[in-house]
């Protein structure tokens, strides 16, 4: 029994002498230096990738940039943008596409800031006939000659560290924080109040890490130069900036057997890879059009396909443009709606998506089923106007949808999800138009195909009630909409 007192004497003045010398740590020793600050010397190369966040009210965003900048801890400004540089953001949700690299000094960010000049917002809808105003397609724009200072925010959720060689600063545009529409329609007499309020989270991005999101997917431009010494090449987008893609043996080509057959003056959609050095990676490229004169180009969503067009003028088909290019993009407004001739076009599909011959149904695009709401990048050869442009080639190609999962099932090695999309989306919005005919049995619905390539970029689970964006490409499937899927992310609600 005495042994016992002892030992545990002895356990009690071993644990006294432990928690007084902790307490010596954290109390008296508490100033003792911690891990010493990274050490910042030198500049970084910085590329600053757009991106959106959007449910389907909009069919075009866009602003311009007047200037871009961060400021440091120290309260140092530095610039990123050194002229304008005008974007669109509808066709950037859920993908990400370069604006400008700029050498930045290392250091630790705490703000950021921009000032907008101009603004507008496009939406799309069907109006009924009413007493004396005719019912029918409307498209209408919302505009700001210039932003105030004032309703641009640039948020930073903590202070941003940059450093290192190369790396990314990421601005996502929550377009529902960005504007403020009643309707999109408004008749004639009566006011329809709005804002632009352009809000971004801006976050640091790191090239190191081979990110699904990373993958900047429908990149449209126009070939400057090719170097066949090193297989790059030199493009300008559809929104004006300047990019150098290499290609290597892992590059898919449509249209063109391979790099050497890549010529300036021709027009390509792209899908790249940002590598960790910072340097852009072409995945896939395509040529629809080989052409090299008199050739522009429109991607965008279908408005209403009409076979019973004025006579002569064959079957035509409008199209909103919000990436134009060539003597379109001169001679238009993004915002216009684009009457095209289809009789003597080629129809085709994207090369994006690789599964299609996997897929449980026939993934079929022609000039006799394609419906308002698919997104197209069409050619045209802007020599032959008269008395509408001709469609050279109409290209089906990825869009993405925001909608709410109903129900799902499995086919094959797919899980299928039904989506049912809100009214304001563009295939139950222009389903049904006058002298158009009706191609769709449940154009609110949407049956989304997703397997092992598919990527899931989300927060939450997919099942029934939740609400989630898919990007891929969208069939009429004998009046069934369905999706090849390549990416689902995060939902926006209404």
């Amino acid at each position: 029994m005495k042994a016992i007192r002892l030992l545990c004497g002895k356990l009690f003045f071993v644990l006294f002498i432990l928690f007084l010398a902790f307490t010596l740590i954290t109390t008296g020793c508490g100033n003792l230096p911690g891990p010493p600050p990274p050490a910042f010397s030198g500049n970084t190369n910085v590329t600053v990738l757009l991106s959106s966040m959007a449910n389907d009210q909009l069919s075009q965003f866009g602003l311009t940039f007047n200037s871009l900048s961060l400021t440091n801890k120290a309260g140092k400004k530095f610039t990123l943008l050194a002229s304008p540089q005008s974007t669109e953001f509808m066709h950037l949700n859920g993908t990400v596409e370069p604006l400008v690299t700029v050498s930045v000094p290392e250091g630790v960010y705490t703000a950021a800031a921009a000032n907008i000049g101009n603004a507008y917002l496009t939406c799309v809808t069907l109006i009924p006939s009413t007493g004396t105003v005719p019912g029918g397609l409307v498209t209408a724009t919302y505009a700001y000659g210039s932003t105030p200072d004032s309703q641009v925010s640039l948020r930073l959720t903590s202070p941003m560290t940059i450093t290192g060689d190369h790396m990314g600063v990421l601005l996502n545009m929550e377009t529902l924080k960005s504007e403020t529409l009643g309707s999109c329609y408004s008749a004639p007499g009566s006011s329809n109040p709005y804002s632009i309020t352009p809000t971004f989270d801006v976050a640091p991005v790191s090239f190191s890490e081979q990110r699904a999101n990373l993958v900047e997917t429908g990149l449209y431009g126009e070939v400057s130069a090719v170097d066949s010494a090193t297989n790059t090449f030199s493009t300008t987008l559809a929104d004006g900036q300047s990019l150098s893609v290499t290609t290597d043996s892992g590059t898919a080509f449509e249209g063109i057997a391979d790099f050497s057959a890549l010529t300036t003056g021709m027009f390509v959609n792209l899908d790249v890879m940002i590598q960790p050095d910072g340097s852009q990676s072409a995945k896939r490229v395509g040529i629809s059009n080989l052409s090299t004169t008199d050739l522009s180009i429109l991607a965008g969503p279908v408005l209403q396909t009409n076979p019973f067009s004025p006579t002569g003028a064959g079957p035509i088909a409008l199209v909103l443009g919000p990436q134009q290019q060539g003597l379109l993009s001169l001679n238009h407004e993004a915002s216009e709606v684009m009457p095209f001739n289809f009789g003597s076009a080629t129809f085709q599909v994207s090369g994006a998506l690789t599964n299609l011959q996997a897929l449980p149904f026939v993934p079929s695009f022609n000039d006799a089923n394609f419906v308002p709401g698919q997104s197209v990048y069409v050619t045209t050869d802007v020599s032959k106007f008269v008395p509408y442009m001709s469609a050279s080639t109409v290209t089906l190609i990825p869009q993405t949808i925001n909608g709410t999962v109903v129900q799902s099932s499995t086919s094959g090695p797919f899980s299928v999800y039904t989506i049912l999309l809100a009214p304001y989306d563009l295939f139950p919005a222009l389903a049904v138009q006058p002298g158009q005919p009706t191609l769709l049995s449940n154009p609110d619905q949407v049956e989304v195909y997703i397997d092992s390539n598919t990527q899931r970029l989300t927060s939450t689970q997919l099942t029934a009630g939740s609400t989630l964006r898919f990007r891929g490409l969208v069939f009429n499937d004998n009046g069934t909409l369905r999706m090849d899927c390549a990416q689902v992310f995060d939902g926006v609600a209404e």
